[in-house]
């Protein structure tokens, strides 16, 4: 019974000027007496209260939202520390759905919140995404304008969510759904706010919380998700980061398979991005020569380097690439009437001869086609996989009509072939 008389009165307290910071200190000592459950209802409802309150009757454009969220970062940091994990992450997701809202409010005509990094002090204090600088200058860069509480808000929000990520146990199922949507927040910032890279640093830390679970092939897909869209000009220095967290989750991921089996791990996450790219096998080219080198590096990977067929095929393809991006970086076309140029001939012939090592696995003969088909310009019937059996039902310009059409009485030098001997027979 008293324990509910006290959340009745933290709760009411939230319409008046009762101090927040009290609040919060007599939500952390119920933590700490063991009443959690009731804390986090309580830090809920209270959390919406102060979220729509007025600081004064005097004053009731002012919110304090500010206070709310401050209130909820402090009650999870408790949390945490008492092992309430998915209390964390509850009041976590509340604070990211309130920043969605502030976003919505503050930016109804398509105005950008500015990075703080890209103003100065003076700027900041008179800056107002409706322009109006004269009355920003008047409420000191406050006051009732949504964007102001949003801008405030997004530059530190993301900074304190890390801080509660980082009190989560790296394996925990709520550090990887808490980076998750922490990614998802820093995808639709940088929508909005042209060239962050803030999600790179996030999603590379929902990859560690994959691999700390032992999720190879989830961390994986996660940097291959990361790679596809760290492009442009500037992008060198993050894809070296990322293609060396790659390579480390290779290794790990290497160490559970067989051990004649590593050059597989790297030549398959290599091939995987140049063949599946979303957006162009030459414009995943840099990323993988990232990868490459990176390879280099590992003492797991660096000998495979040496003595793999299948890492020199991929090798050979990686700088086959290249050399075509330098001619002008044509993606597909043709070259004198021939599919692919002179790179798609030697394509085609680097397949043919490493066919053997590449039926180590099925899926590698796939992502070799989609790269013929992607990165030379090579049509799908002339994939360096198909051409043997092409040539064995008849494809070819030389005449001969292929192995199996001399066999059906196909070719052009006469003889009718082996269909032919029975022709004539009395059956």
């Amino acid at each position: 019974m008293p324990r509910r008389t006290g959340k009745r009165s933290l709760v009411a307290g939230a319409d008046g000027d009762s101090n927040s910071c009290s609040s919060t200190a007599r939500l952390q000592r119920m933590i700490q007496d063991g009443e959690t459950y009731e804390a986090l209802q309580t830090a809920r409802a209270l959390f919406a209260r102060l979220d729509g309150a007025p600081v004064s009757a005097a004053n009731p454009g002012r919110k304090k939202g500010a206070e709310a969220r401050v209130m909820v970062l402090n009650v999870a940091r408790t949390l945490a520390e008492v092992g309430e994990y998915q209390s964390v992450l509850d009041l976590a997701r509340l604070y990211m759905a309130n920043n969605a809202s502030l976003r919505e409010k503050a930016m109804p005509t398509g105005h950008t919140v500015p990075q703080v990094e890209e103003m100065s002090a003076e700027e900041a204090a008179t800056w107002s995404p409706s322009g109006d600088t004269k009355k920003a200058v008047e409420r000191g860069g406050e006051g009732d304008d949504p964007a102001w509480e949003a801008h405030r808000f997004q530059t530190g929000g993301r900074t304190a969510m890390l801080s509660l990520v980082r009190l989560l146990p790296p394996a925990s199922k709520e550090r990887v759904a808490l980076l998750k949507g922490l990614t998802r927040w820093a995808a639709e910032e940088e929508e909005a706010e042209e060239g962050g890279r803030e999600g790179l640093e996030l999603g590379l830390e929902l990859a560690k919380a994959y691999s700390a679970r032992g999720e190879w092939a989830r961390a994986a897909q996660q940097h291959g998700e990361l790679a596809r869209q760290c492009t442009g000009p500037d992008a060198e220095t993050p894809q070296r980061i990322l293609a060396a967290s790659y390579v480390q989750v290779l290794e790990a991921w290497s160490a559970e398979g067989y051990a004649g089996e590593k050059d597989l791990f790297l030549a398959r996450a290599v091939l995987h991005g140049l063949g599946t790219s979303s957006y162009a096998v030459l414009g995943a080219l840099p990323f993988a020569r990232a990868m490459m080198t990176a390879a280099q590096a590992s003492s797991v990977f660096a000998p495979c380097l040496e003595t793999s067929p299948l890492l020199h095929y991929v090798g050979l393809v990686v700088a086959l690439l290249g050399a075509r991006a330098g001619e002008g970086g044509r993606e597909g076309g043709r070259e004198g009437g021939r599919e692919g140029g002179k790179e798609g001939e030697v394509f085609q012939l680097l397949s043919s001869r490493y066919q053997p090592t590449l039926r180590r696995d099925p899926a590698l003969e796939k992502l070799v086609g989609r790269i013929g088909e992607g990165g030379f310009g090579l049509s799908p019937a002339s994939n360096p996989m198909q051409a043997l059996l092409s040539s064995m039902l008849g494809g070819g310009g030389g005449g001969g009509g292929g192995l199996l059409g001399q066999m059906l009485g196909g070719g052009q030098g006469g003889g009718g072939g082996l269909l032919g001997h029975f022709q004539g027979l009395d059956v």
